[in-house]
């Protein structure tokens, strides 16, 4: 057992040690980090983060999606998405439908639900909705650009995109 130890404790000196934060960064041997990236627009954030669910069979980073957008729209991303392209974007890009938010309720975060609301005169931002409760007119969406959750008020949903 001692001769075990000895080899374990000169291995660990001999190897590079990463922190948690690096190992998460880690998935299928390619580094990304889960959708959050501060430098990119919500909207190729919020793709990434569908890419990126467990289960999914492709890994792609926000900056894939704002090169396809761009190679698509002929439109920089840098500034955001424009909406009026972004709808045909998705609609010749992937597998993608419009949803009612007044057909949901309850858990959906095992779908891929594009979500666009209100959040300033003139200014939407795109999440993954998760959860909608139709009888306190609120729903629960995974925002992948600022790493958290947001309480949404079904009035500031602008819109809702099934996307695949």
């Amino acid at each position: 057992m001692k001769k075990i130890k000895l080899a374990l404790d000169l291995l660990e000196k001999e190897m590079e040690l990463l922190g948690t934060k690096e190992m998460r960064e880690f998935v299928g041997g390619s580094s990304y980090n889960f959708g959050y990236d501060p430098g990119t627009d919500c909207v190729f954030q919020v793709l990434s983060y569908f890419s990126n669910k467990p289960g999914s069979t492709t890994c792609y980073s926000p900056e894939y999606y704002q090169s396809m957008y761009e190679s698509y729209t002929g439109l920089s991303g840098s500034d955001g998405a424009d909406p009026f392209a972004l709808s045909t974007f998705f609609a010749d890009n992937f597998v993608s439908a419009p949803v009612n938010v007044s057909s949901l309720s309850g858990d959906v975060s095992g779908t891929n639900l594009f979500c666009t609301y209100s959040d300033g005169p003139n200014n939407g931002h795109a999440v993954c909705l998760t959860f909608v409760d139709q009888v306190h007119g609120t729903a629960i969406a995974w925002d992948p650009q600022n790493n958290t959750h947001v309480v949404l008020s079904l009035s500031d949903i602008m819109s809702v995109t099934s996307v695949y």
